[in-house]
């Protein structure tokens, strides 16, 4: 029966630990399309942003109105370059974490709906695959710790010769 547990276990191992690289490996992917189309929201926001300047509906405005629409339209244009400078900028080890720093939801749900999963082959795909292959192992083996810590104690409780509860 050990023998049965101890292949279970192995498996489960395998199993989370592929999963979680699998998973982990797509993040560059997921960078790549989601940066695409963060691109292309800078270049709606700042033509949106000229459109305003140069448009009769605008100009018919208040200028407190009129100011508070660039504004806006300016803060959007920074916000999104600045989000894509920083994802762009990141190197190797920084670039996810300033990815979900500047992660817009909205963006990123859309990117999700149109996702097309790549086999990663390069440096950064091949390192993001082998820290989640890393991390979902590690995470099996403290699962597993968890629940495997009452046995031991019923066990270790029996071989001293107490009774267990």
């Amino acid at each position: 029966m050990g023998w049965l547990f101890r292949k279970l276990d192995l498996l489960g191992g395998a199993v989370i630990a592929g999963g979680a690289g699998a998973a982990a490996s797509q993040l560059q992917a997921f960078m790549v399309q989601y940066l695409q189309r963060l691109g292309g929201h800078v270049d709606e926001a700042q033509r949106a942003f000229d459109a305003i300047g140069q448009g009769e509906r605008y100009r018919q405005m208040d200028a407190a109105t009129r100011e508070l629409i660039v504004g806006d339209a300016l803060a959007r244009v920074n916000e999104l370059r600045a989000a894509r400078d920083a994802i762009l900028e990141g190197d190797l080890i920084s670039r996810p974490f300033a990815f979900f720093r500047h992660l817009d939801l909205a963006i990123a749900g859309r990117t999700g709906e149109s996702f097309i999963p790549a086999l990663p082959f390069d440096t950064a795909g091949l390192v993001y695959a082998a820290t989640g292959l890393l991390l979902g192992l590690i995470l099996y083996e403290l699962i597993k710790g968890v629940l495997a810590l009452p046995f031991r104690r019923r066990r270790s409780e029996r071989a001293a010769g107490r009774p267990g509860p």
